[in-house]
């Protein structure tokens, strides 16, 4: 009768220690998402308010794009262990902002980029919550 005691007890303890691995692990996806999000809520803010003041007859600020090009080269190193495919885009992204002469690339302009697309992208990851 100990032993099945026994038994029973180190069970309980082996699943107590594995839910609390599992916690642990949601937890730490969890930052890694609100970091990636917080990244990428930042570069698609800044863009979009550069895009206005350029809209409303600000002029070229080549600083300014360079801060730009920095914030999508962030978001993608956050998204990348999310989503692959986001994070390529991100960089791609990061990468005319460093040089606009990309953007009329044949490999840019085959790719899925826009500030929209990425927008929806972005409203889909803050929805996701696996």
């Amino acid at each position: 009768m100990v032993d099945k005691v026994n038994f029973v007890v180190k069970a309980l303890e082996l699943i107590e220690r594995w839910t609390g691995r599992q916690s642990q692990a949601k937890v730490q996806k969890e930052r890694i998402r609100a970091r990636a999000l917080k990244a990428l809520l930042a570069a698609v803010n800044e863009t979009t308010a550069y895009k206005a003041d350029l809209r409303d007859g600000g002029r070229r600020n080549r600083n300014r794009e360079a801060k730009i090009s920095q914030l999508w080269s962030q978001a993608s190193i956050r998204v990348h262990s999310l989503d692959r495919r986001l994070s390529t885009i991100l960089a791609m992204t990061s990468m005319g902002w460093a040089d606009a002469e990309l953007w009329d690339t044949p490999a840019f302009r085959a790719a899925p980029l826009g500030l929209d697309r990425i927008r929806d992208q972005c409203l889909w990851l803050l929805g996701n919550n696996e």
